[in-house]
């Protein structure tokens, strides 16, 4: 909902930093509606505001009383519950977070939150900062701090840091890890020594000592059960549940309760429907909880290959809930595929992990011109079991490898005579995780949580945000997690049909509906683009500046020059577009 910089020095902020030449604008599409900023001897503060919740200056950041101050990024949904817990009165979640930051006890309280959050508080005159990360990793909490130079930055996006910096330098080890991984790992990005807070972790920087201390580290995150990251409370009343229709009737209760909570009061909000489950549920409960009056529009879009266009089924599940008079269609633009994918890269500012960012930037800036929220159906495939891979265990998209083994055959070491490959899985450090995840179908949902479903919030971020449009997912509500993680691989997996509770589910919402072969979503059919050609010379070129990268800074080289499988030239071409952006020339 919002965008923030933070800049701290340890000489005078004026010898460290230009701040008249800073980008006053580098934030702007996360916050559009107003900013504000606040000069200290030795720290510079600017925040960027979409305004969602109490819509007046009240709650106009930086937020404070002189004394210290808020920037933040997020929605609290239930803050009028913490609020009350506390004997406060506020008119919205920013002032709540302030006095909990004020009183020091935001370790306790935000584990009773309900939404997400990245949040930065100054204190000291800007001396002392401290700050956190919700537990899902909704919203992004970037930094850098440089000892030898005396500047930390903190920010909501790499961009901003790089412009207080005067300069990219772009992380090849990153690129690497890309190549094999689709993503980075440990909180690493692209560019050198910027990087991201784990997800529910919090910090406290001192300028004074110059110190830096983090309460839980990446590995931290990653080694911890999900109800101790999350702050999951038990479910009794899903065991008892388990087996029988009462628990289809529990899940459509709480996935209720999550959605009210998220439609905004003060302004609306449209529905991604895709045509699949998730989505018609979430439409479903619109229209069953009475909710229709805060949303705009019922938003698809549709594809020219017939093996990824749902519209016509999405408007087959509008027609049946009498919305189709709320529901609107967007036209992927395929032939404008490249130029479509470059603006893709730079407001993610890395390299594109799957074809759906492009998506999902269309269906946001289709939504921005309806409404600032945007409601998808994120998390369910997840939660409850939704992949194909779920139905056989030793399988799962956290911490795979995506190049397929002839990809890999098509590299050689440029430098050592060593596998190509070898160097790269030891950077990364990624082993043990790996093994953990595939072990079991509930260790790999929850490691799904902690890695591939991160990815998908980083895309709707920054596409949300590049249209300043906010994301929000009832599927991850706290309490809607804490009911599907005490299910167990027998409730969600039955007879060999993935996410069978929520197919149970659909099948009572919609008797007239026949329920999906395969899960589709808002695929974008780039497979099939590149395997026609399209847009060949233009992809040709940016694959050459990635094969030009590997080979002079990352020690890979590929032995044809040839982009053989749809896969390896998603990556290559990402890479190439990515570095092109950055000022990068082979």
């Amino acid at each position: 909902m919002c965008g923030f910089l933070c800049v701290v020095t340890k000489k005078p902020l004026s010898e460290a930093v230009d701040v008249p030449g800073l980008n006053r604008d580098v934030l702007c599409h996360r916050g559009p509606d107003s900013s504000g900023e606040l000069l200290f001897h030795n720290a510079y503060v600017r925040h960027w505001r979409l305004s969602i919740v109490d819509l007046s200056d009240i709650s106009s950041q930086p937020y404070g009383d002189g004394s210290s101050w808020l920037i933040y990024n997020g929605e609290i949904y239930n803050y009028e519950e913490l609020a009350s817990r506390l004997s406060l009165q506020v008119p919205g979640d920013t002032p709540l977070l302030y006095e909990i930051c004020k009183r020091g006890i935001e370790h306790q309280e935000l584990k009773r939150a309900r939404g997400f959050y990245s949040y930065l508080y100054l204190s000291e005159n800007g001396l002392t900062l401290s700050g956190g990360r919700d537990p899902f990793g909704k919203k992004p909490l970037f930094y850098h701090v440089d000892d030898a130079a005396g500047i930390a930055v903190f920010a909501s996006e790499e961009k901003a840091i790089v412009d207080c910096l005067g300069a990219r330098q772009i992380d090849f080890a990153a690129i690497s890890q890309y190549l094999l991984y689709k993503q980075v790992f440990h909180g690493a990005t692209y560019f050198k020594n910027i990087k991201q807070l784990a997800p529910g972790a919090s910090f406290h920087f001192d300028a004074r000592s110059w110190t830096l201390s983090v309460d839980r580290d990446w590995a931290g995150y990653y080694d911890m059960p999900a109800a101790d990251v999350f702050s999951l409370q038990p479910r009794d009343d899903v065991r008892e549940a388990a087996g029988s229709q009462r628990l289809e009737a529990l899940v459509y209760g709480q996935l209720r309760e999550a959605l009210v909570l998220r439609i905004p009061r003060e302004v609306s909000a449209c529905v991604a429907l895709s045509g699949g489950i998730d989505s018609a549920l979430i439409a479903h409960l619109t229209v069953n909880a009475s909710l229709l009056d805060g949303i705009s529009q019922f938003v698809t879009i549709g594809f020219e290959e017939p093996g990824c266009d749902e519209s016509s089924r999405a408007s087959e599940i509008a027609s049946a809930l009498s919305i189709a008079g709320k529901h609107s269609i967007v036209q992927f633009p395929q032939g404008k595929f490249v130029a479509c994918l470059k603006q893709c890269i730079e407001h993610a500012s890395a390299p594109l992990e799957h074809p759906h960012y492009l998506s999902y930037y269309v269906l946001c800036r289709h939504a921005s011109h309806l409404s600032k929220v945007l409601i998808t159906g994120e998390g369910a495939d997840e939660l409850f079991m939704g992949y194909e891979h779920y139905l056989a265990t030793g399988t799962s998209f956290a911490f795979r490898e995506y190049l397929l083994s002839e990809d890999e055959n098509g590299f050689a070491s440029a430098m050592t005579p060593a596998e190509p490959f070898d160097f790269i899985r030891r950077e990364a450090d990624i082993g043990t995780f790996r093994a953990r995840a595939v072990s079991s179908r509930l260790l790999s949902r929850e490691y799904e949580l902690k890695s591939h479903l991160l990815t998908l919030l980083s895309r709707n971020d920054k596409m949300g945000m590049a249209s300043s449009v906010e994301i929000r997912a009832p599927f991850l509500d706290k309490e809607v997690v804490a009911l599907s993680m005490a299910l167990s691989d027998s409730d969600l997996v039955v007879n060999a049909s993935a996410k069978h509770v929520l197919k149970r589910i659909f099948a009572a919402c919609f008797p007239e509906v026949k329920m999906q072969d395969k899960k589709m979503g808002f695929r974008v059919p780039f497979d099939e683009m590149f395997l026609e050609g399209r847009n060949r010379d233009e992809m040709r070129n940016y694959c050459e500046v990635a094969v030009h990268a590997l080979r002079e800074e990352c020690g890979l080289r590929l032995r044809s020059v040839e982009v053989v499988t749809p896969r390896l030239g998603w990556s290559l071409l990402n890479i190439g577009v990515f570095l092109d952006a950055q000022g990068y020339r082979s």
